[in-house]
C-alpha cells in the first residue's frame, strides 16, 4: 500500500512538472489509513505575469486530476492554493463566468481554496476582497 501511495505521488508530481509550469503539487502524509493531504500550487514563473488562460488552464488540468484520481479515493485531502498575482484574477466582481464556475466547481468537490498570504498582502488584497471559497493558506 506505501508503495502504491509513492507511486501515485510521484506520477502527480511527474505530471505536473511536465503539462503545468505555472503549478506544483505534492502528497504528504504517512502511515495506513490516515488521510493524505495533496497540495496543488498555481503559481506564475518568476518574472512572468498570470494570463487568464494559463490560469484556467492550469485549473482545468488540476481539475482533471480530481476527478479521475482523488474523487475516486476519498482518502486525500486536497487543497489548491494560489500564488502571486493569479489572485487578481479572483476578485469579486471582476472574475469571469468561466472561472466562477470552476471554483465553484472545486467547493463541490470538497478542495480546499487556499491563497497565499504573503502574496495577498503584496497584491494589497484580504480574503473579503476575493470571491467566496478562499481561506488563508495559514488556517
Amino acid at each position: 500500500m506505501i508503495r502504491k501511495n509513492y507511486f501515485v505521488a510521484a506520477l502527480i508530481v511527474l505530471f505536473q512538472l511536465i503539462f503545468l509550469p505555472s503549478s506544483f503539487a505534492s502528497i504528504s502524509g504517512s502511515g495506513h489509513g490516515e488521510m493524505k493531504n495533496v497540495v496543488f500550487h498555481v503559481k506564475t514563473q518568476t518574472n512572468k505575469k498570470s494570463t487568464l488562460e494559463s490560469l484556467k488552464m492550469a485549473l482545468n488540468n488540476i481539475g482533471y486530476q480530481i476527478e479521475k484520481k482523488f474523487d475516486e479515493e476519498r482518502q486525500f485531502n486536497v487543497f489548491v492554493v494560489v500564488h502571486g498575482d493569479n489572485l487578481n484574477w479572483f476578485r469579486k466582481n471582476k472574475t469571469d463566468d468561466e472561472l466562477e464556475f470552476m471554483v465553484q466547481w472545486f467547493l463541490e468537490k470538497k478542495v480546499n481554496l487556499r491563497v497565499c498570504v504573503p502574496c495577498l498582502e503584496e497584491q494589497k488584497l484580504s480574503l473579503a476582497n476575493l470571491v467566496d471559497g478562499f481561506k488563508s493558506d495559514r488556517d
